[in-house]
């Protein structure tokens, strides 16, 4: 058995087979596995071989995040209009930068939230969006005090318990009573 899940696009799934960025397959069956690679002999992109579960999750994962962003688009969009500003022209700035805003950057699981600009910028973007009375922003600011309490382990602002953390080493805790 093999899970290979497909990332078509409707209106392009012809290119899209024929020019992927990878191929996933989700097995730990030799066979199943040499099956799914045949089917893809003439493609020329990474294949990657994962558990069953993990090829399941990709493929959610995949359109959770291009449903985020085009709801993320179209906030923008509408922030944009109602500021005067032309949303597409902000958007293909945006997609310029290869760098960090269309990149592997910022997208690690348990990714502090913080610095000077993240909090300060997004706070100006939800000022815009409720003083232009946009409906619906979903950029909205995490808690660091829960992001500190499910990476650590620590019960958030108002629980007993403080902890620092950092890189890969486990949370230092203290207990206060």
């Amino acid at each position: 058995m093999a899970f290979n899940p497909e990332f078509l696009r409707e209106g392009s799934a012809i290119p899209d087979y024929d020019d992927p960025p990878y191929t996933v397959i989700g097995t730990d069956d030799a066979v199943a596995e040499a099956s799914v690679r045949e089917l893809y002999a003439g493609v020329t992109a990474p294949v990657l071989v994962v558990e069953p579960a993990v090829a399941e999750l990709v493929k959610y994962v995949a359109n959770a995040w291009h449903a985020a962003k085009i709801v993320f688009a179209n906030e923008i969009g509408r922030i944009a209009k109602h500021s005067g500003v032309d949303g597409r022209e902000v958007m293909d700035i945006i997609t310029q930068d290869a760098k960090l805003n269309v990149s592997p950057a910022y997208m690690r699981p348990g990714f502090a939230y913080g610095g000077s600009c993240l909090p300060k910028d997004v706070r100006g973007l939800l000022f815009q969006a409720q003083h232009h009375h946009v409906p619906g922003t979903t950029a909205r600011r995490p808690s660091r005090q829960q992001h500190s309490a499910d990476r650590c382990g620590g019960r958030g602002r108002s629980g007993a318990q403080a902890a620092a953390c950092g890189g890969p080493r486990p949370c230092l805790q203290d207990r206060h009573g």
